[in-house]
């Protein structure tokens, strides 16, 4: 059954977030709803014709284990069109506000990587990282419905 609030998903994050060892990673994903799908143009040509194929459109959170008592994300789904995110820039100012570094940021974890990183979160702090990761990707468009996984590798 979809939790129709981040107040579940919240604890959970959180729990796993505070026991995430070095080198684990935990990745926060759901299935993209079909009426979210993006699909590629179809491709024609003299020989050939391709028709639209899905494209991966889902948000997602991503944290590995870095050392003693840090912690690095990545909030995926911050895509790059014509050098700007798709991110509305008042949402992208948001999500940085919270601790987030954006694409282009001097100390984005990836410089150049279509996508917001935060790095060395401790984790005694592994609530609050949990919080600002859902209220990063509610700003993204996210809803508590949708079918979320935790996953650790």
């Amino acid at each position: 059954m979809p939790e129709t609030d981040w107040s579940t998903w919240q604890a959970r994050l959180t729990s796993e977030l505070a026991t995430l060892e070095e080198g684990e990673v935990l990745v926060f994903d759901h299935q993209v709803p079909p009426e979210l799908q993006r699909w590629s143009e179809p491709r024609r040509g003299l020989f050939r014709s391709k028709p639209a194929q899905p494209l991966v459109s889902g948000l997602m959170a991503q944290f590995t284990g870095q050392g003693q008592e840090l912690l690095l994300g990545i909030l995926e789904d911050a895509t790059l069109v014509d050098g700007h995110t798709e991110t509305p820039p008042e949402d992208d100012q948001r999500i940085r506000d919270l601790g987030w570094q954006g694409p282009g940021d001097p100390a984005h974890y990836e410089p150049y990587a279509p996508n917001y990183t935060i790095t060395d979160w401790p984790r005694s702090s592994a609530q609050e990282l949990a919080r600002v990761t859902l209220e990063a990707l509610q700003l993204q468009g996210a809803v508590p419905s949708w079918q979320w996984t935790l996953t650790r590798r």
